[in-house]
């Protein structure tokens, strides 16, 4: 994957990596800088229990649209060095059955904007941990993992958050929720 991801560029937007529909194996966390991901329902499966499988170092303007994520840690993290104003997006994406956060943004990501829409949590110990200025949740379905203790489903550590059109189906198994 990482080979591919250095091939594979959006023609009309080199700083764009897209995963044709398929599945991608990942093993180990993947460090990200000033790239988009995009994809046609790509499956990418993290095969590490401990790893976050995205962690981008560096990023004024990125966005992740149209993958699938299952396993592993998390899913997506990222933090900025607080440069001024930076804008990050999250459309039309699935996170499945992660034990840790799928979505962070790591303190150093302060002045960035946040924006997650039209995906989909499931089954993740933790769906958005945030510590960006502001953050905007829209239209997201959230499925908590039933063996989730003493944590948030959406953590705000800094700034503002708007939610609109939040769909939550909690599970619960009756201890330490």
């Amino acid at each position: 994957l990482k080979a591919a991801a250095k091939k594979i560029r959006d023609p009309y937007n080199p700083q764009t990596v897209y995963f044709p529909s398929g599945v991608y194996l990942v093993k180990g966390t993947l460090k990200v800088d000033r790239v988009s991901l995009r994809g046609n329902n790509a499956v990418i499966v993290q095969q590490d229990p401990e790893a976050t499988t995205f962690d981008y170092i560096n990023f004024w303007h990125a966005s992740v649209k149209g993958l699938v994520f299952k396993g592993g840690k998390g899913h997506i993290a990222a933090v900025n060095d607080n440069l001024d104003k930076s804008l990050f997006f999250v459309e039309n994406c699935k996170f499945f059955w992660c034990t840790g956060t799928a979505l962070m943004t790591r303190k150093g990501a302060q002045s960035t904007l946040f924006t997650i829409e039209k995906s989909e949590f499931i089954h993740c110990i933790g769906s958005i941990d945030s510590d960006s200025d502001w953050t905007v949740i829209r239209d997201v379905w959230i499925m908590n993992n039933k063996d989730m203790k003493n944590s948030a489903v959406i953590v705000n550590r800094h700034g503002y958050m708007t939610v609109d059109n939040l769909l939550g189906v909690p599970l619960c198994n009756g201890q330490s929720q």
